[in-house]
């Protein structure tokens, strides 16, 4: 249900439901040249990458994307490789049909067709490469609850001891939270939309909870608020993420 949901979900939306991320230059600087690479690759997976809001903006230094130019200017490790799976198959043929994707195609970026829940099909696309970094934006919250901490446990399998998880997703009290009527409501903090789609609101503590089970430590983990407006509406939202690094321990 949940594929069919998302593969319709990118049916009706294609690539313009969501902006592209090119906040994560300003965010997550571990990804990016500090003049230090090394001549083994580094390996970055992202999990749930849709038509590629994150990994696209990776790869793209065109100066007019950026509401700050320096990030611009800031280039992807030169020794680090992009894979990227999204379990809509849709999502991934619109993610394959982008310039920037076919420019960089094997030599930067791969993406497939993966489930977060099944680490086998997910290691069928990865050979014999551990993760150093693995991010997760706005794709936990997807999951049933009761399916998270199998989701955490398959990343730990992926990730080389001292890796990161870049996480951002949706917080309590956000206002999409508080927008949702009780019909929606599965149970606390877990929602689900007319389309079918569903969505959980975090805390810091169960968050941190769920990655500790699973030998990581939380590096760093913020409330990030923004205010947006709806496009449809013209109304403006009073949005809460949380975003962490959580790094998995070496003993």
């Amino acid at each position: 249900v949940i594929v069919f949901n998302w593969d319709l979900f990118y049916k009706r939306h294609g690539n313009r439901f969501f902006k592209k991320r090119y906040w994560t230059r300003r965010e997550f600087a571990e990804l990016f040249s500090d003049g230090q690479e090394g001549t083994d690759k580094r390996y970055l997976l992202e999990i749930g990458c849709g038509c590629g809001d994150f990994a696209l903006p990776l790869l793209d230094n065109e100066p007019d994307k950026y509401d700050d130019d320096s990030l611009a200017h800031v280039s992807l490790a030169k020794d680090l490789f992009i894979y990227c799976c999204d379990i809509s198959e849709r999502a991934i043929e619109i993610l394959k049909s982008n310039d920037i994707y076919k420019r960089f195609e094997t030599s930067r970026i791969r993406a497939f067709v993966g489930n977060l829940l099944d680490r086998d099909g997910i290691v069928s696309n990865l050979g014999t490469h551990k993760m150093n970094y693995i991010s997760l934006i706005f794709v936990l919250s997807a999951l049933d609850p009761r399916r998270m901490e199998l989701a955490i446990e398959n990343i730990s399998s992926l990730i080389s001891p001292g890796g990161l998880v870049f996480f951002r997703d949706y917080a309590i009290y956000d206002e999409a939270m508080l927008r949702f009527n009780e019909k929606s409501k599965i149970q606390n903090q877990f929602y689900v939309r007319q389309d079918g789609t569903r969505a959980y609101f975090f805390t810091k503590s169960e968050l941190i909870g769920l990655f500790s089970k699973e030998n990581f430590e939380c590096d760093t983990i913020e409330y990030v608020r923004r205010e947006t407006i709806n496009s449809a509406s013209g109304k403006h939202l009073s949005r809460i993420f949380l975003q962490a690094k959580f790094r998995k321990r070496t003993s």
